[in-house]
Protein backbone atom coordinates (compact mmCIF):
# COMPACT_ATOMS: atom_id res chain seq x y z
CA UNK A 1 0.00 0.00 0.00
CA UNK A 2 1.02 3.39 -0.66
CA UNK A 3 -0.02 7.00 0.13
CA UNK A 4 -1.98 9.02 -2.56
CA UNK A 5 -0.65 12.37 -0.70
CA UNK A 6 2.53 11.30 0.94
CA UNK A 7 2.86 11.82 4.86
CA UNK A 8 5.43 14.71 3.95
CA UNK A 9 2.85 15.91 2.40
CA UNK A 10 0.50 16.29 4.93
CA UNK A 11 -1.33 13.04 4.06
CA UNK A 12 -2.64 10.53 6.36
CA UNK A 13 -3.31 6.93 6.56
CA UNK A 14 -6.81 7.28 6.13
CA UNK A 15 -7.68 4.33 4.10
CA UNK A 16 -9.18 7.12 1.29
CA UNK A 17 -5.96 8.24 1.16
CA UNK A 18 -4.20 4.65 0.21
CA UNK A 19 -3.96 2.54 -2.52
CA UNK A 20 -2.19 -0.61 -3.71
CA UNK A 21 1.57 0.21 -5.63
CA UNK A 22 3.97 -2.38 -5.69
CA UNK A 23 7.96 -1.57 -5.33
CA UNK A 24 8.52 -4.64 -7.22
CA UNK A 25 7.96 -3.44 -10.75
CA UNK A 26 10.14 -1.38 -12.28
CA UNK A 27 7.76 2.10 -12.48
CA UNK A 28 5.98 1.95 -9.42
CA UNK A 29 6.31 3.22 -5.48
CA UNK A 30 9.83 3.86 -6.09
CA UNK A 31 9.33 6.20 -8.88
CA UNK A 32 6.36 7.96 -7.43
CA UNK A 33 8.57 8.01 -4.22
CA UNK A 34 11.25 10.46 -5.83
CA UNK A 35 8.36 12.67 -7.11
CA UNK A 36 7.13 12.90 -3.27
CA UNK A 37 11.12 13.85 -1.81
CA UNK A 38 10.93 16.89 -4.97
CA UNK A 39 7.19 17.98 -4.14
CA UNK A 40 8.62 17.93 -0.01
CA UNK A 41 11.82 19.44 -0.95
CA UNK A 42 9.95 22.52 -3.16
CA UNK A 43 7.65 22.99 -0.15
CA UNK A 44 10.29 23.40 1.93
CA UNK A 45 11.94 25.65 -0.10
CA UNK A 46 9.29 27.97 -0.50
CA UNK A 47 9.82 27.07 -4.08
CA UNK A 48 5.40 25.57 -3.71
CA UNK A 49 2.54 25.46 -1.91
CA UNK A 50 1.41 22.11 -0.06
CA UNK A 51 -1.71 22.96 -1.80
CA UNK A 52 0.12 22.72 -5.30
CA UNK A 53 2.14 19.83 -4.04
CA UNK A 54 -0.72 17.83 -2.94
CA UNK A 55 -2.85 18.26 -6.23
CA UNK A 56 0.38 17.44 -8.36
CA UNK A 57 0.93 14.23 -6.39
CA UNK A 58 -2.94 13.36 -5.90
CA UNK A 59 -4.32 13.85 -9.94
CA UNK A 60 -1.69 12.97 -12.36
CA UNK A 61 1.59 11.89 -10.51
CA UNK A 62 3.14 10.51 -13.65
CA UNK A 63 2.48 13.80 -15.87
CA UNK A 64 4.68 15.76 -12.98
CA UNK A 65 7.10 13.08 -12.55
CA UNK A 66 7.68 13.51 -16.66
CA UNK A 67 7.59 17.42 -16.29
CA UNK A 68 10.05 17.64 -13.63
CA UNK A 69 12.83 14.53 -14.66
CA UNK A 70 12.15 14.31 -18.57
CA UNK A 71 14.45 12.01 -19.35
CA UNK A 72 13.99 9.07 -21.94
CA UNK A 73 13.06 7.05 -19.17
CA UNK A 74 9.82 8.88 -17.74
CA UNK A 75 8.43 7.98 -21.32
CA UNK A 76 8.15 4.22 -20.17
CA UNK A 77 6.82 4.76 -17.16
CA UNK A 78 4.03 6.67 -18.51
CA UNK A 79 3.10 3.98 -20.77
CA UNK A 80 3.96 1.20 -18.36
CA UNK A 81 1.50 2.77 -16.17
CA UNK A 82 -1.59 3.36 -18.74
CA UNK A 83 -0.93 -0.25 -20.53
CA UNK A 84 -1.37 -1.89 -16.89
CA UNK A 85 -4.85 0.14 -15.82
CA UNK A 86 -7.92 -0.27 -17.49
CA UNK A 87 -9.17 2.28 -19.47
CA UNK A 88 -12.21 3.02 -17.61
CA UNK A 89 -12.79 2.19 -13.57
CA UNK A 90 -16.40 2.17 -12.25
CA UNK A 91 -16.04 2.78 -8.34
CA UNK A 92 -18.23 0.93 -5.73
CA UNK A 93 -20.52 3.78 -6.23
CA UNK A 94 -21.32 3.22 -9.98
CA UNK A 95 -19.05 6.44 -11.03
CA UNK A 96 -16.97 5.70 -13.88
CA UNK A 97 -13.65 7.42 -14.10
CA UNK A 98 -11.46 7.56 -17.67
CA UNK A 99 -7.94 7.87 -17.40
CA UNK A 100 -8.57 11.85 -17.46
CA UNK A 101 -10.87 12.47 -14.58
CA UNK A 102 -8.99 13.99 -11.66
CA UNK A 103 -10.52 11.08 -9.06
CA UNK A 104 -9.34 8.15 -11.90
CA UNK A 105 -5.77 8.03 -9.42
CA UNK A 106 -7.97 7.90 -6.68
CA UNK A 107 -10.24 5.12 -7.37
CA UNK A 108 -9.05 1.89 -6.22
CA UNK A 109 -12.01 -0.24 -5.23
CA UNK A 110 -13.43 -0.87 -8.87
CA UNK A 111 -14.16 -2.51 -11.85
CA UNK A 112 -12.19 -2.02 -15.02
CA UNK A 113 -13.97 -1.54 -18.30
CA UNK A 114 -12.21 -0.95 -21.92
CA UNK A 115 -14.31 2.30 -22.52
CA UNK A 116 -16.87 5.07 -21.34
CA UNK A 117 -19.92 3.32 -23.09
CA UNK A 118 -19.26 0.08 -21.87
CA UNK A 119 -18.98 1.16 -17.74
CA UNK A 120 -22.33 3.38 -18.93
CA UNK A 121 -23.90 0.91 -20.36
CA UNK A 122 -23.23 -1.50 -16.85
CA UNK A 123 -25.33 0.99 -15.35
CA UNK A 124 -22.89 3.10 -14.32
CA UNK A 125 -22.71 7.23 -14.42
CA UNK A 126 -20.30 9.87 -15.88
CA UNK A 127 -18.10 11.42 -13.41
CA UNK A 128 -19.19 15.28 -13.19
Amino acid sequence: MDHIISLELGGSNNIKNLFPESYKIDNGAKVKDKLENYLHKQVCDGSMTITEAQKEISTNWVKYYNQYFSTSTTTVISKTIISNSPQVKKSTTGICHDKSDKYYARTTNYRPYDSMQACIASGGRESK
